[in-house]
Formats: C-alpha cells, structure tokens, sequence
C-alpha cells in the first residue's frame, strides 16, 4: 500500500516538474480571450461571446487567446437591432454608433462557410450603422487572420452604412463573397489600411475589396494579393467610389475583366476616382480584358515611386492600364512597363483597338501625361 502512495506522490511530482502548473492541463478552464480597457487592465474569459459584448459594449479591446470558429446568423434586422446584441450565434455584429478593436494575436476569427455557401448573413463581422472597427495583430508572428465566411456582402467584412474600419495587421483571408470576397464597403463607409494583407479570397465583383456609393479605400501600406473574381476586379473594385492607394501591392490577382483594379460608375451617382501613389501593381492577370487597371469616367493619377509591370491579359483590351473618358496623370519617378494584351507588348491603352495603346519605357519624367 505505501509503495502505491509512493509512486502515486511521484508520479505526481514528475507531472508538476514537467509542466509548472495544473493550470496547463485544466484546458476546460483557460481563458480564450481578454478584453483590454483604454487603460490597459485585462481581464479574462472562458467564453468568447462573454469577451465580445464586454469589448463591444465597454468600447475597449477583444484580445484572442486562442482561434475561435464562430458559427449561426445575425438572427435580428437592422431595425430590430440595439446595444444589447453584439453576437448572436454567428456573425460578430458591432451596433450602431459603437466601436470595438480586434486584437489578433496570432490567432483567427473563423466561419467556415465554405465557398458554395453565401448567405446574407454569411460574413465574419458584421457592421452597423456608423459603427467602427479597429483590425490589430499584436503577435510576433503577424499570423493572425479573419476567415472563411461566404456573404452575398463582404465575406470577411461587411461595412454597408457610414462605418470606418481601420487595419493595422492581420489578415483577412480565404472568404468568399458576391460583392467583395473580403470586404464589403457602401454608403459612405471608409477602410483604412496600414498594414495586414487580403488575400486569397474570391468574388464574384471585387476578390479582395469592393466598394461602391462613395465608399473609400484608403491605404498607407498593406497588400492585396492573390485574390481572385470570377467577373470584374480580382484585387479592387469601385462603383462610384474612391481608392487611395499609398505604400500599397496590389499583385498577383485575377478576374476575367481587370486583373488588379476594375473601376467604373454608377449614372446616378458620382464617378470613381483613383490615386495611386508609392505602390506596386505587379503581375496581375485578366482571363479577357484589362490584366492590371480598368479606369472609366474619372480622375486617374499615379504618383511618386510608382511601378506597374507585368500584368497581363489574354484578350486585346488593356494590358497595364485601360483608361475610358479620363486622362492619366503622372508625376514622380513612376514606372509602367512589362505589361502584355493579348501576348503583345501593351503599358497603357485609351482606346478599343491595339493601334490606340502604346508602350512606355521605364521613367517617367516629373509632371508627364
């Protein structure tokens, strides 16, 4: 009998020497997420949901401490919506005039949809009206990502009413959606992104981004890479809004019709407008027509350590930049060249037939049209 308590005492000790701490094994226990206040104080939760309303109602910081798969619907309408319902077996919704900040931290927001499951209420995070969204990645890693939701609007993010969303790091990925596989801008809403990436998400219009009704994508960094529309703008599409474009690759997308950029408007509203500035435009592909930027109707300026090279298309319309009824306007140490139509050297084209395209060389030269 002593020799059974014996090892038993042992064994015990072998089990803390080895892992510090029951805490570590008591998994059933462990906290999933913090939520942060303004002034830095954590507390922690073993219930996800618990950790979203306290951040979202307490506008402070919802910190990830391990991957959370998130699965239902919104289950209430706009109109029916108030400050009590912030997550409703789904969707993370943020109401109304709130705000909230993510923090990654290494870990991942996860739908799981798939792709041949959009639905309305499909995205990963929801927004409200004049509702805003901070995206942090606070990992050494900077492996943190927001993924695998299927929307009609926005598979990762949908922004449809005056909201602001603002990402720093992380990643939104692998979502799926009709209008912007990633995100979904309307009505005025704005994304900023200075770090993070998009990438590899799938639309229908808009792989990476799509935003329309003077929304505005705005960068001063990040990537939007390897995403893919099986219509019109594999990274970027713009209904009658804006893209500012800063210190930014868009690179290595694809659609039938403007592998990087498609952009066009809306009769009744106001034109698309386009700067880009500092950025890369590389090696984006169209199935048909426009390989990098398809431009219509408006302001079109590219500026400053500029490069767009090595976007293709295998129809006749575009290579790396097709402009309908705008000029382009150049200054700095811009640089458009590599870029192919239809297997024949193509840089920028204005018109419907190869005779109107020409090809540039390198430089160009300050203030040149």
């Amino acid at each position: 009998m002593r020799k059974k308590l014996l090892s038993a005492v042992l064994t015990l000790a072998m089990i803390v020497s080895v892992f510090g701490s029951f805490s570590v094994i008591a998994s059933a226990e462990s906290a999933v997420a913090q939520v942060v206040d303004s002034n830095g104080n954590a507390t922690n939760h073993t219930a996800f949901e618990d950790a979203w309303k306290a951040a979202v109602g307490g506008k402070a910081t919802f910190k990830l401490l391990s991957d959370w798969k998130v699965n239902g619907k919104f289950g209430a309408s706009e109109a029916s919506l108030d400050s009590s319902l912030y997550f409703n077996g789904g969707a993370l919704s943020v109401p109304p005039n709130y705000s909230v900040t993510i923090d990654l931290n290494g870990y991942k927001i996860c739908r799981d949809k798939g792709v041949n499951n959009m639905t309305d209420d499909g995205s990963v995070i929801r927004l409200f009206d004049k509702a805003t969204l901070t995206i942090n990645d606070t990992s050494e890693n900077k492996n943190g990502s927001i993924e695998g939701g299927s929307s009609n609007y926005g598979g990762g993010i949908y922004a449809p009413s005056n909201n602001t969303v603002t990402m720093n790091g992380g990643s939104i990925r692998l979502c799926n959606g009709y209008y912007g596989g990633g995100v979904y801008l309307d009505s005025s809403s704005t994304f900023i992104m200075n770090g993070g990436r998009i990438e590899q998400n799938t639309g229908c219009y808009g792989g990476g981004v799509y935003a329309e009704d003077d929304a505005v994508f705005e960068t001063h960094g990040g990537a939007v890479s390897e995403n893919r529309a099986t219509a019109d703008g594999g990274g970027i599409y713009l209904w009658s809004a804006q893209a500012n474009l800063d210190n930014c690759s868009v690179s290595d997308n694809r659609a039938k019709n403007g592998g990087a950029i498609y952009s066009d408007y809306n009769v009744f509203k106001d034109y698309s407008y386009i700067v880009i500035k500092n950025s890369k435009i590389l090696n984006n592909t169209a199935d048909n027509y426009y390989g990098g930027i398809y431009h219509c109707a408006a302001g079109f300026s590219v500026l400053g350590n500029t490069r767009i090279a090595g976007n293709k298309n295998e129809g006749y319309y575009g290579g790396g930049v097709y402009l309908k009824k705008t000029c382009m306007y150049l200054s700095g140490n811009v640089q458009v060249y590599g870029n192919y139509s239809n297997g024949h050297p193509c840089d920028v084209n204005f018109g419907k037939c190869m005779d109107e395209a020409f090809r540039l060389e390198g430089r160009m030269g300050n203030d040149a049209m």
